[in-house]
């Protein structure tokens, strides 16, 4: 197992560890420089989304890159690595393009 593995599986054990404990309690297992990320890469769509809208993007297109992200396309879709960032990158399209979509709001026809 690589460094990031052994980080990984560090953050999930953690996580485990701390389930039971009330919210309040708990240590933070990760950071937020996922949706630093996400904010970044989606800072152009600032002027077609309104602030609500893009914040919900971007807590979208968090879910799919990152640690679990890499977990479900190649250890549960047995993806290789090729397939499973070609998967994240569309699924990040593809919520991208609903959330444009759904900004517009209805069409004339």
């Amino acid at each position: 197992m690589g460094r990031s593995g052994a980080i990984s599986c560090a953050t999930l054990e953690r996580w485990f560890e701390q389930r039971d404990l009330p919210e309040d309690e708990r240590v933070p297992v990760r950071g937020n420089t996922r949706l630093a990320l996400a904010r970044a890469a989606l800072e152009p769509l600032t002027d077609r989304l309104s602030p609500t809208e893009l914040d919900r993007l971007i807590n979208a297109v968090a879910l799919v890159f990152g640690v679990e992200a890499i977990v479900g396309t190649r250890d549960t879709c047995a993806l290789d690595v090729e397939s499973a960032l070609d998967l994240m990158a569309g699924s990040t399209q593809a919520l991208v393009r609903q959330a444009l979509v759904e900004a517009e709001g209805p069409q004339a026809d």
